[in-house]
């Protein structure tokens, strides 16, 4: 059945691609997580040559020539002491699969954007580059990606299978440029809060289920600390409410989408229904009654410092998943529990969010797709990648379990290696922080499988008719949204000088050119 549906997906993908080709100008180019599921986490050893990867014979992967794969990717240090030795650890288990090495470059976050931007259109050689917050497209268009369409099942046959739900939802017109990372796929709304201020209002976290209820707490912990922020910014310079928006609406583009669970055949101004009014009114009743921190539209800390300095409650998140909870107790200093508040979603934007991507100076893809493979599919290689060397970076705290932790002397502060899951690949095949439930990814699994999926799932759109317009709606939004989510300014009149300038901006025109491509797209499924 599974083979059945991926055969009607690329039928429809060709299909699709024909039709959009006579309404459409396609420029197309030529927070720590941890957790496995227990049965591979502790296999160290090295996946066979043959196994999951192109024919070790394959002259396109042993060509003679000792090709420089560079891996570009963001993190707190730019050069963490064990870098080098994760670098010829990882060099060793990839000299079987290919002629050619590894070589890591560290971004560190502030830069990371800008460098990155710089490096592709500047054509500068790469192998793979890890690219945020849905990218691809934008790269895509300019045509500073190398497509992998025709490759990457054979290349990175572990990938493509395991990650084969996800990959649907990644491609830009008719090709694919990179692979997603197996991280939360869906999205869940959660209220989080610190659980010894709970505990004193006697309201258990398990009878949350509505946001009548996160009132109700919040009332109650405001009579007891009537001086503390009840709610802060789940992300920096975003509003508070921001992940109840962000999981209400299936947003294709700049303010441009569907309501979940409303006319799935239309495109509107999200910013122009009801339901986002409904989320702004809340969001103004409960700033007036004092449930938010003061001054959230200018607040630059992440919410784990205001968390852990001790005068803050908690935040609404727009991101709860399995394994959630535990890394921001760690990060937080205090135990924090949550609730999901509604259903999670699985859109579009969400499965392509994060994607290990071949530059357009790609020195070649074969190579780097193989790269890849090794990280999805090498339990040895993932366990590198993600966590550093065994004895130095971690330790086996519990090998049934397949659960690892700081050596002695070591903390986060001193570790000579970290990375993120999010970031790595496969972390499922991984061992699991001693921190995290040993089940978490098998969890997490289940949570991105049960999740609702968008009617739009696997519809990319091309937005090169109106870069101009996209360009004047994202000045406008953040002119108006933060205050909005925050509550921090009255709503009919905001929102109505909101709209006036969103319709000046031209939003009008991107709602009519995703129209026409989404019917296109809707026609090329039946």
């Amino acid at each position: 059945m599974e083979a059945e549906v991926i055969m009607k997906h690329k039928f429809m993908r060709k299909m699709m691609a024909a039709v959009l080709a006579t309404t459409v100008m396609l420029t197309g180019c030529g927070s720590t997580e941890s957790g496995n599921t227990n049965t591979t986490a502790n296999n160290t050893e090295t996946v066979a040559q043959n196994d999951g990867n192109a024919d070790a014979k394959d002259p396109v992967l042993f060509d003679g020539k000792d090709t420089e794969i560079v891996m570009y990717f963001p993190g707190g240090n730019s050069n963490p002491t064990d870098l080098h030795e994760v670098e010829d650890s990882l060099n060793t288990l990839l000299a079987d699969r290919m002629d050619g090495h590894i070589k890591i470059q560290i971004l560190e976050w502030g830069a990371y954007a800008d460098q990155y931007n710089l490096m592709l259109s500047s054509g500068e050689e790469a192998g793979l580059i890890f690219a945020p917050s849905g990218r691809y497209r934008t790269y895509a268009s300019k045509g500073q990606l190398t497509p992998i369409t025709d490759l990457y099942e054979k290349y990175a046959p572990t990938a493509a299978t395991e990650m084969s739900k996800y990959i649907e939802a990644c491609y830009y017109g008719d090709d694919l440029y990179g692979l997603p990372t197996f991280r939360n796929m869906a999205q869940g709304t959660g209220f989080v809060c610190r659980k010894d201020l709970l505990d004193e209002t006697g309201i258990s976290i398990d009878d949350v289920k509505t946001w009548d209820d996160v009132e109700k707490v919040l009332i109650a912990v405001q009579e007891k600390h009537p001086d503390m922020d009840l709610l802060c910014n789940s992300l920096v310079k975003m509003g508070i409410l921001d992940g109840i928006v962000n999981n209400s609406f299936d947003e294709i583009q700049s303010g441009v989408g569907q309501v979940y669970g409303g006319d799935s055949s239309k495109v509107v101004n999200i910013y122009a229904t009801d339901k986002f009014k409904e989320i702004c009114d809340m969001a103004y009743d409960w700033n007036q009654k004092g449930y938010f921190m003061k001054d959230a539209t200018t607040n630059a800390d992440a919410r784990t410092s205001l968390i852990a300095a001790g005068n803050t409650f908690g935040y609404i998140v727009g991101t709860m998943y399995p394994g959630f909870l535990t890394q921001e107790t760690s990060s937080c200093g205090y135990e924090m529990v949550g609730a999901y508040i509604g259903d999670a979603v699985l859109s579009t934007y969400n499965a392509g969010a994060h994607q290990w991507l071949g530059p357009a100076a790609c020195p070649s893809p074969e190579k780097a797709l193989t790269v890849l493979e090794m990280l999805y599919s090498d339990p040895a290689a993932q366990n590198l990648f993600y966590y550093g060397i065994e004895g130095k970076d971690y330790v086996v705290k519990d090998e049934a379990n397949g659960l690892i932790g700081y050596p002695d002397g070591v903390d986060s502060s001193t570790v000579g290696w970290s990375n993120q899951t999010w970031i790595t690949g496969n972390g499922s095949i991984a061992y699991v922080w001693e921190t995290e439930d040993p089940d978490v990814w098998q969890e997490l699994k289940e949570f991105n499988d049960n999740a609702v999926l968008s009617p739009l799932y696997g519809f990319s759109y091309d937005s090169s008719n109106v870069t101009n317009e996209i360009t004047a709606i994202t000045n406008v939004e953040e002119k108006y949204l933060t205050i909005l989510k925050c509550g921090a300014a009255d709503v009919d009149s905001t929102l109505d000088q909101f709209l006036a300038e969103l319709e000046t901006a031209g939003i009008q025109n991107v709602i009519d050119d995703v129209q026409t491509q989404m019917d296109s797209w809707n026609a090329s499924q039946k």
